[in-house]
């Protein structure tokens, strides 16, 4: 799974999508982003998938 974040205009932060997404989703997210007229950088980013330990 990945995320997309983007840097805005005069911002010096990272904001993150929301939610993870596969690949395919992640490029095409990131691709509209980036021509976006507000949009500095965006980047692709693996997102940490963490194990559910549900033993009792």
């Amino acid at each position: 799974m990945f995320r997309v974040d983007q840097r805005f205009v005069g911002q010096g932060l990272w904001n993150t999508s929301a939610l993870p997404m596969s690949l395919q989703a992640a490029m095409g997210l990131a691709k509209n982003r980036s021509q976006s007229q507000f949009a500095d950088d965006v980047r692709i980013v693996p997102s940490e998938i963490r194990a559910i330990d549900l033993r009792v």
